[in-house]
């Protein structure tokens, strides 16, 4: 299943998609957006456990840890639930940030949402293919990466089997038949 390959697996996917500097300087600010702008949206419904407030922004930090944690890589696992961490802590001071400009909590974290997934949508205008939606051997990872195409215009997959070739390395790609 999708949901549960290696961080190793997950990495080497998104890299093998997110080439572009430009691109990946857009994601470096957008998806953290994302993260506080999920973080501002659902601190509202709250629970007191041990005499602390837990907020369902917390609830679900703790779920995606626990889900991090477990990629195999712990370093990477903790890396990532500790930046969540600040962005979740982050979004529990938006609020009166908010209410100074005017504006209701739901419209800040709508706000961040929206501009986050802007940003996203910049990074691929720049990287010339569509956000990815599925993995490489899954249907619609198989279209994106039949159909993308690369800097100079070729289709991904040629472009990146032939580096590979001309580096003497051998391409995942390569290793499997796209139908």
């Amino acid at each position: 299943m999708t949901l549960f390959r290696p961080a190793t697996v997950l990495m080497v996917q998104y890299a093998h998609y997110h080439r572009d500097r430009r691109n990946i300087a857009t994601h470096l600010v957008g998806i953290p957006l994302i993260v506080l702008a999920v973080g501002v949206l659902l601190q509202g419904p709250a629970w007191v456990v041990a005499d602390q407030t837990v907020t369902l922004a917390w609830a679900m930090w703790a779920l995606t840890s626990l889900w991090y944690l477990s990629r195999g890589d712990v370093l990477l696992g903790v890396a990532t639930t500790g930046v969540n961490a600040v962005l979740i802590a982050l979004a529990h001071e938006v609020p009166p940030v908010a209410q100074a400009l005017g504006l209701a909590v739901w419209q800040a974290g709508l706000g961040l949402f929206v501009i986050g997934w802007v940003l996203q949508f910049i990074g691929h205008y720049f990287e010339g293919r569509k956000p990815f939606r599925g993995r490489p051997g899954g249907p619609a990872g198989r279209a994106h990466v039949r159909r993308g195409r690369g800097a100079d215009g070729r289709g991904f997959a040629a472009a990146h089997a032939q580096g590979h070739r001309a580096s003497g390395r051998r391409s995942p790609l390569m290793l499997r038949r796209w139908p």
